[in-house]
């Protein structure tokens, strides 16, 4: 027993040093222009060290095992939000400080706390503006707060209530055009003219809320991408992109020009572009599996109202990854889930069709996470 005294004594020692180093680190300004060569080969240094130690002290934890001889498989960090704190509040002094950095502070601070559902009326200004208010990095953000928060439960004739008092009863084309040759048919008299009016002038809403349905059905069908191409190999990856721009026809851009053989910089801007289009679908599947049936409600993550494909949002590459280490200590789908996916069915039951409510059920009865239970289970 006396190498693991050494082994305990040795770890408690490295410990106390990291602690110290870290204190020392944290100090460092986060933003940094026209370093001299000593201080950039000094961080070069220090980049290594941080690498070499991280490997080393995950090798040694993946071939050790407890008394029961299980083998160590430890959680992602959770004790580091102090240090990670006093080192945001270091950010927040710098008088330089980006946007970005500003919005990852606020979305730190909000995942660690426990989700506050919204009022339904939040959800309804989404699906009339089909989307958020602002620049785009402020509609991602609001965006995600509203899928951590999800939305109160409130009754199927409650909703229709909120429905009914904006007027707001998208229709599809064919149903749009029967309903104006009804009111043709009809005698015409100035009651005719206030129930068109009533279609007309709150078109731009309702025409909004049908592109909203659509962004559901997409959001489901990118979570699936997002599962099989996950499954496939380098090499496959590469002949579905070739295979995908041989048939695509987007206006004002020559997709021959993106073949994985073709090396010119629109070719590769395009490939480019796409593979960060894959990955902000793994985002939202991310996002889909933490917090649950929601997210499928939000069109800010894919973006489809911006020209996703070529100009993809930094949000999801710079705030997220932090975002998503804070995500992975929380039990939020474990907890929220069935009351989630009943509003998100009552949602799509008060404004779209039998035909996509089937659609997302399937799809929710096919990725139900493991641990959540049956409905029966929960107090929904």
């Amino acid at each position: 027993m006396a190498e693991y005294s050494d082994f305990s004594a040795t770890i408690n020692h490295a410990n106390s040093l990291l602690s110290i180093a870290f204190s020392l680190i944290s100090k460092l300004p986060p933003n940094n222009l026209n370093l001299p060569p000593d201080a950039v080969a000094g961080l070069q240094d220090l980049h290594q060290w941080s690498e070499t130690i991280l490997k080393w002290v995950v090798a040694v934890s993946n071939n050790s095992t407890d008394k029961y001889d299980t083998v160590l498989q430890f959680e992602p960090a959770t004790y580091f939000n102090g240090p990670l704190r006093t080192v945001h509040t270091q950010i927040t002094r710098n008088k330089d400080i980006s946007e970005m950095e500003e919005h990852a502070l606020e979305m730190l601070d909000l995942v660690s706390k426990s989700p506050t559902p919204q009022k339904f009326d939040a959800l309804l200004a989404t699906m009339e503006l089909y989307g958020y208010v602002g620049a785009r990095t402020i509609c991602h953000k609001s965006g995600f707060v509203s899928m951590f928060n999800g939305y109160e439960l409130i009754s199927e004739q409650e909703m229709l209530d909120h429905f009914h008092a904006r007027r707001l009863h998208p229709r599809s084309p064919s149903k749009l055009a029967d309903h104006f040759h009804t009111l043709i048919s009809e005698t015409k008299h100035q009651s005719n003219m206030i129930t068109a009016e009533n279609e007309l002038l709150p078109s731009a809403s309702n025409d909004n809320i049908i592109r909203w349905i659509n962004s559901v059905i997409r959001n489901v069908e990118s979570i699936r991408l997002a599962n099989q191409w996950r499954e496939l190999t380098d090499d496959h990856r590469g002949r579905l992109f070739d295979k995908v721009t041989s048939t695509l026809i987007i206006p004002g851009h020559d997709t021959s020009l993106w073949q994985q053989n073709n090396d010119s910089s629109s070719g590769s801007r395009a490939r480019a572009h796409y593979l960060e289009l894959i990955k902000r679908r793994i985002v939202l599947q991310d996002l889909y599996s933490r917090l649950g049936p929601t997210v499928l409600l939000d069109p800010s993550v894919l973006d489809i109202a911006a020209d996703t494909l070529f100009c993809p949002s930094k949000f999801y590459h710079i705030i997220y990854p932090a975002i998503s280490k804070e995500l992975s200590i929380k039990d939020i789908i474990k907890n929220e889930y069935w009351r989630r996916r009943r509003f998100t069915l009552q949602v799509l039951k008060a404004i779209s069709s039998s035909t996509v409510v089937n659609f997302v059920t399937e799809f929710l009865d096919e990725t139900k996470p493991d641990g959540v239970g049956s409905i029966g289970d929960s107090n929904t």
